[in-house]
């Protein structure tokens, strides 16, 4: 299972749907879990639980990313408890953050907190 952070808004045009989002990932052969819209520190973002298809699932969120006019997409692996930025432009935004991913209660992955005490 995965979690997705797909961002919503897009640069000079409007948001994306949150359900244009679900739908995009429906059609890349995602099942959709769960989702839910929360605010992230610079736009709505979709948070969503999937179940990825069996094969060239980087290659089906970047399409996503592409379809939806975003930069990158979130990513972290439940099974491997590992995160990383998958799209177009992700070389652009680092290293995966846990303190910016969030999850489906709107929680942080990652808080500032604890990253600094560890």
């Amino acid at each position: 299972m995965l979690i997705l952070n797909i961002g919503l808004a897009r640069k000079g045009k409007p948001n994306v749907a949150a359900a244009r989002a679900v739908a995009e990932l429906f059609e890349a052969g995602f099942t959709v879990e769960a989702h839910t819209v929360h605010q992230s520190n610079t736009e709505p973002t979709l948070v969503a639980i999937v179940k990825p298809p069996k094969f060239m699932v980087d290659e089906r969120i970047n399409a996503v990313s592409c379809e939806l006019g975003q930069e990158c997409i979130g990513v972290y692996n439940l099974l491997t408890a590992k995160g990383t930025l998958i799209g177009p432009s992700a070389d652009k935004w680092g290293e995966f953050n846990g303190e910016y991913f969030l999850l489906l209660n709107g929680d942080r992955l990652v808080t500032p907190t604890a990253r600094s005490a560890a």
